[in-house]
């Protein structure tokens, strides 16, 4: 089953970030729990670039095809293996800081995928790389 947070309650900004935090290639902010008021969440200040397109990111340095490569990545372990997703990644909610370091923002919109769900996704991954209907439907 593929549910929103809502359904099973609202995840904390920790529990999101927890599996991507540590690692090199992801970002998340964390919460500044002393600044925090109730209609205010403060966060870790991410430093992206400005300019998301391709010469721009290229002029500083940034090889846009492992940045694609990475992100890529945070996403597939973020739905097959933690069981979560974005569900509003666009532009806006990326922070690309370098080559190796892509940050992301506005969780307001994250789902949960149940262990059943994500073995199914995984199969129909598997039978894209190997371009086979058969895997497709077997699972």
């Amino acid at each position: 089953m593929i549910g929103t947070t809502a359904d099973a309650g609202p995840p904390r900004a920790h529990e999101l970030s927890s599996p991507a935090r540590g690692r090199q290639i992801a970002a998340v902010p964390a919460r500044h729990h002393l600044w925090q008021l109730i209609e205010l969440m403060a966060l870790e200040h991410l430093v992206p670039f400005r300019d998301h397109r391709r010469p721009a990111l290229q002029a500083e340095g940034i090889g846009c095809d492992a940045v694609a490569d990475n992100a890529t990545k945070i996403v597939l372990k973020m739905l097959l293996e933690d069981g979560f997703f974005h569900a509003d990644l666009h532009p806006g909610n990326l922070f690309i800081e370098s080559t190796t370091r892509i940050g992301f923002i506005d969780f307001g919109m994250a789902g949960i995928i149940d262990a059943d769900s994500r073995a199914g996704l995984d199969q129909l991954l598997v039978a894209v790389v190997h371009h086979s209907g058969t895997l497709a439907i077997a699972g």
